[in-house]
């Protein structure tokens, strides 16, 4: 920090004009990463946009940042899973969940929030 003469100090005007903090993440599970965000080999080489994480089915699975769900269900894809948007342009998607998710779509989620349970479903059709 910058040392400032006390006078100087002193003379600063007042203000509540700050930025917004920065949005809160957390971890959305526990478990062994298995398969990383990048390219992969296995079983052919292709693009994961995400992380894939393991434990054992029934493991909670948290919202990593707060905003609306606009998805949660049964998803093309993955499963049953959850999406939710938390703006300017930001998504996470979080599948193979081993039931039906506890939040439905239109729902605001914060931070940490119980979205659903680990599992394994998913849909060779998407």
């Amino acid at each position: 920090m910058i040392a400032l003469p006390e006078a100087t100090f002193l003379a600063l005007p007042e203000t509540n004009d700050f930025p917004p903090p920065p949005p809160r993440w957390v971890w959305p599970t526990y478990g062994q990463l298995t398969s990383p965000f990048g390219w992969r080999t296995v079983p052919f080489r292709s693009f994961h946009d995400g992380i894939d994480v393991a434990n054992r089915a029934g493991t909670a699975i948290r919202a990593a940042r707060a905003g609306r769900v606009y998805e949660a269900g049964w998803c093309r894809g993955f499963g049953y899973c959850v999406k939710i948007d938390h703006g300017e342009g930001v998504v996470t998607i979080y599948g193979h969940l081993l039931k039906r998710p506890v939040v439905s779509a239109g729902e605001r989620v914060e931070a940490g929030d119980l979205i659903g349970a680990m599992g394994s479903t998913y849909d060779r059709a998407g």
